[in-house]
């Protein structure tokens, strides 16, 4: 394909970098390969899908709506970056930055990692709301001060993932293996969701250490006593019948 002028904008509609190549999608994944950067750029709704972006600079860039299934942004950052409706799926974000990075829902639908490589990757302060992670291989990550309501944690794995002062509200982690990696005596296992905040989750079958995610555990406790409660609440009241 013949290669034709290409732009990239900033979020303020400044042009960020020009050049040429056969798309603009190409276009991209030779400025990442390159080393420059795309802080700040506007690449809302664009196809960015299976590009190898390993070490891109997306701090603050504007990404929602875009299509990044498949593609592979190792060691990236995107500190404040917009993901809103972003399709992430099967992406290979492993020790990539997402700190302050804005998730949720547009009229195209929610922020989707489902199955994306996430390990040691950082979310501190991120803002998860109805964000989808499931089946996500987020081991030894962080979310620390991150916040989100529905965030969707099923079946993915969170081994030694951090939750320091996070708060989640109505979270799933349905079937999440929430495990130490290793083998510490409950004594010696550190507080991962030290200062969290979390409230009525779904953990059906989740699996969690004894002392590791006590935040989590608290949670879980509740939410089983206050279904118990409701439960027998309506077992214990009268029907009326009409004389």
């Amino acid at each position: 394909m013949k290669a034709k002028p290409q732009k990239i904008f900033t979020r303020s509609g400044e042009i960020l970098v020009e050049g040429t190549a056969a798309t603009l999608k190409a276009f991209v994944e030779a400025i990442v390969r390159d080393g420059r950067s795309l802080a700040g750029a506007d690449l809302a709704n664009r196809d960015l899908a299976g590009l190898n972006l390993d070490g891109v600079d997306f701090d603050g860039a504007d990404l929602e709506d875009a299509d990044l299934r498949g593609s592979s942004m190792r060691y990236g950052s995107l500190a404040g970056a917009c993901l809103k409706g972003a399709l992430c799926q099967g992406m290979n974000a492993e020790r990539a930055r997402f700190h302050n990075v804005v998730l949720g829902r547009t009229e195209r639908g929610a922020t989707r990692f489902d199955g994306a490589r996430l390990a040691f990757s950082e979310f501190d302060g991120a803002q998860l709301d109805g964000a989808i992670f499931d089946d996500a291989g987020l081991s030894r990550a962080s979310f620390a001060f991150s916040s989100g309501k529905r965030t969707s944690f099923k079946r993915a794995r969170l081994r030694d993932t951090m939750f320091t002062s996070a708060k989640l509200i109505n979270p799933d982690l349905s079937e999440a293996d929430l495990r130490a990696s290793t083998r510490l005596s409950p004594e010696q296992q550190p507080d991962r969701t030290a200062g969290a905040m979390v409230i009525q989750g779904r953990y059906a079958k989740a699996m969690m250490d004894e002392t590791g995610t006590p935040a989590f555990q608290r949670d879980h406790r509740w939410s089983r006593a206050s279904h118990v409660a409701a439960w027998t609440a309506a077992r214990s009241t009268p029907i009326r019948t009409m004389s």
